[in-house]
């Protein structure tokens, strides 16, 4: 009986858990988020991209490797550790050298603008990032946020 009364209270904490996801993760929802949360999301964000980032070299050094005849355990060398460095597919989950503090205020930063309240979190990260890097023009930024705005949010 208390295995039961153990498993049902687990599967309607679950329920309780899983409705409150039907909220959009978008400024609405950031600006009433505590400060904790905030930091707490953007770390855990950041270090799936992380590890997103690492994932998608790791595939091109195996496929390197594939192509030279090499078996993927062997490493390629490091022409091609640089090739597999610079490749674009790393770009988009790219968040390195950024302290998650300033990543938390930029996103603060972002919500501010009423225009963007509708837009979900992971693309004011992507945008916050891009600002912070510095690798995208004030242009390419402004038309990057114009598609934001414009992409449906549910």
């Amino acid at each position: 009986m208390k295995k039961l009364f153990v498993i049902v209270s687990l599967v309607l904490l679950g329920t309780a858990v899983a409705r409150g996801e039907d909220r959009p993760l978008n400024g609405y929802w950031w600006t009433a988020s505590s400060s904790d949360l905030k930091v707490g999301f953007v770390s855990g964000f950041a270090y799936a991209m992380v590890y997103v980032h690492d994932a998608t070299f790791v595939q091109c050094m195996a496929h390197t490797a594939t192509q030279k005849g090499l078996p993927v355990e062997q490493y390629p060398g490091d022409e091609l550790w640089e090739k597999c460095a610079k490749d674009p597919k790393l770009a988009p989950s790219d968040f390195s050298g950024i302290p998650i503090g300033q990543l938390v205020d930029g996103v603060d930063e972002f919500y501010k603008d009423f225009r963007n309240k509708d837009i979900d979190i992971k693309y004011a990260l992507v945008y916050v990032r891009d600002e912070l890097k510095g690798k995208k023009s004030p242009e390419e930024l402004d038309r990057m946020l114009k598609g934001f705005r414009t992409t449906p949010t549910h």
